[in-house]
């Protein structure tokens, strides 16, 4: 099992609207997946969670895949479109307060590639970096 390795697997989909009011509209949809190793699956300032939790120091790989469509509204018309894909690696800290509290900051590299999908342009790739920050609860 994953836990037993101190391993976590997410995957998350996504649905934005965009400008939707002007004379030019877009919609992106896409998906991710993400695994992390917990280095020592114990945060420091919790002595009752189990061997493997999902706390402390981690590493995580993750990989997402976007498409994205923009529309004339005045012709009623596709001009176009282009397909994302991110591979990430991440180094985080998930702190842990009476068991079920959470905080994960995190930094990011990934290496972004843009295609336009009627092939007119040529793919652009770039490395971007990030920070992340989460507050949730743990369950």
């Amino acid at each position: 099992t994953f836990a037993k390795h101190r391993m976590s697997l997410s995957a998350t989909g996504s649905m934005r609207l965009n400008a939707r009011l002007g004379d030019y509209s877009s919609y992106s949809y896409g998906a991710g997946a993400e695994l992390r190793y917990w280095f020592t699956g114990r945060p420091i300032w919790s002595s009752s969670l189990a061997p493997g939790a999902m706390a402390g120091p981690y590493v995580g790989g993750r990989l997402d895949l976007m498409h994205t469509r923009v529309k004339d509204e005045v012709d009623n018309r596709t001009i176009g479109g282009a397909v994302t894909i991110a591979e990430s690696l991440a180094f985080g800290y998930r702190f842990v307060w009476r068991d079920r509290i959470e905080m994960t900051p995190s930094l990011e590299i990934s290496v972004r590639t843009e295609t336009d999908t009627s092939d007119r342009l040529g793919a652009w790739t770039r490395v971007t970096l990030g920070f992340g920050w989460t507050l949730g609860y743990m369950f």
